[in-house]
């Protein structure tokens, strides 16, 4: 199946192929140009709002960045390539003079850049955020080098392990924020993952995925954990809120390794537009009814899969929670919680 372009590989080879529910890819496919239109408010305004995003440099990251500068939000820009950094910064205040970016260094595929990253913007002492939009998330189906900077599979640390460690290093500057929101962004392919927990409490969860498993399954599982990561410290925390969402499939470049012209016809019949995606990542941000733990999909308050809403999903939970505690602490630093 390597000959097809990675959205329909990923669609026709999909473990949940037969899954005609909601939560099954051939839903998934058919919701996209039916679903998810958002409004925004037309006087929304973010105005002396401090707003953290992540993976904002392309794609839904760097449209959400335009429309949060537009209306008014100062942003805080984490990225691994400062100088693509620079560059969307320039591009941005083009658009918007009177606008203001600042960018650090983040990358997510080292916990110490993690690290580095929160000791700048610790220097900075008025930085204090309001919403925090953790959007970093990688796919490849390349497979070498195997792992990360931290001897953790790619897709595992990226879309999981430093978002996570991320989220709980960031609440210093947001927990003691009345109206403060975290989103974190994980994907309606969270439901496909097949992932079967170790047996027994000994075994850590992040170290037990099969090192020949897929690319696929590995981002499946990292946007399970991701989820089920975030509704636990949804549990603990007063503020901020806590949000999931998901942009849905949309035309953003996401799928970069062999893009094709047949690539490019599927984004235009059955994507989003990175716009679209934007102000769903928005909605989440700004929509004061949504409450701490809910996961949006299409814009909708929607159930996490089968397995996130089972018992067993709800014990790998907060096994989760506990590793990326541990994590943390084992690293010298302290989880702050209300």
């Amino acid at each position: 199946m390597s000959f097809l372009p990675e959205p329909l590989r990923m669609l026709v080879t999909n473990p949940r192929i037969g899954d005609m529910s909601s939560d099954g890819p051939l839903a998934y496919a058919l919701r996209q140009k039916l679903t998810g239109n958002i409004n925004l408010p037309k006087d929304l305004s973010l105005i002396n709002k401090t707003i953290l995003i992540t993976g904002a440099t392309s794609g839904v990251g760097l449209s959400s960045s335009r429309q949060l500068l537009h209306l008014g939000a100062n942003l805080i820009i984490g990225a691994r390539s400062l100088q693509r950094a620079k560059t969307l910064r320039a591009d941005l205040l083009k658009s918007t003079p009177n606008g203001k970016v600042s960018i650090y260094e983040l990358d997510m595929e080292s916990l110490d850049s993690v690290d580095s990253f929160i000791s700048h913007i610790s220097a900075d002492n008025d930085i204090r955020f309001d919403l925090v939009l953790l959007n970093a998330g990688i796919y490849s189906t390349k497979k070498t080098p195997a792992d990360s900077q931290d001897a953790t599979p790619h897709l595992l640390q990226v879309n999981f392990r430093a978002t996570a460690y991320l989220a709980l290093r960031l609440l210093p500057f947001i927990i003691n924020k009345p109206e403060g929101r975290l989103v974190l962004v994980t994907s309606e392919a969270h439901a496909w993952a097949t992932y079967t927990p170790p047996p027994g409490d000994s075994t850590k969860l992040l170290s037990s995925l099969p090192r020949t498993i897929t690319a696929e399954e590995e981002y499946y599982t990292a946007k399970l954990f991701l989820a089920l990561f975030g509704r636990e410290l949804a549990s603990r925390l007063e503020n901020p809120t806590t949000i999931l969402t998901t942009p849905g499939f949309c035309a953003s470049g996401f799928f970069r390794e062999g893009e094709s012209a047949l690539t490019k016809i599927i984004y235009a019949t059955s994507a989003r537009s990175c716009e679209q995606g934007a102000k769903l990542h928005l909605h989440a941000l700004t929509c004061p009814d949504i409450k701490s733990g809910t996961y949006l999909r299409d814009g909708k308050e929607a159930n996490l899969s089968k397995f996130a809403e089972s018992d067993e999903g709800k014990l790998v939970q907060k096994r989760l929670w506990d590793e990326i505690v541990e994590l943390v602490q084992n690293r010298g630093w302290n989880v702050e919680m209300n």
